[in-house]
């Protein structure tokens, strides 16, 4: 397999688990507060944001460098899950 369609799988599949986090944090959040205002989407994109920021803090020390895990929870997961 060419390390260029590796990084894609890691994508989708980090993809598919950050869509289903998203619905299931979304459908969480709305059933507390209601559907009134979008706060399941405010939560998710406020979480989302902080653990980019958290995993942007492991890659600048050197402790996450390998691109497949950075695209698997970055790009995929954490991109999901914000959209």
């Amino acid at each position: 397999m060419s390390h260029t369609l590796s990084i894609y799988l890691f994508i989708a599949t980090g993809g598919a688990v950050g869509a289903c986090l998203r619905f299931f944090c979304t459908g969480l959040v709305d059933s507390w507060f209601g559907k009134a205002l979008p706060f399941g989407t405010l939560a998710v994109n406020i979480i989302g944001s902080f653990l980019l920021a958290v995993l942007y803090g492991f890659i600048e020390r050197g402790e996450l460098a390998e691109q497949p895990y950075r695209a698997l929870i970055g790009v995929g997961m954490l991109g999901a899950l914000t959209t």
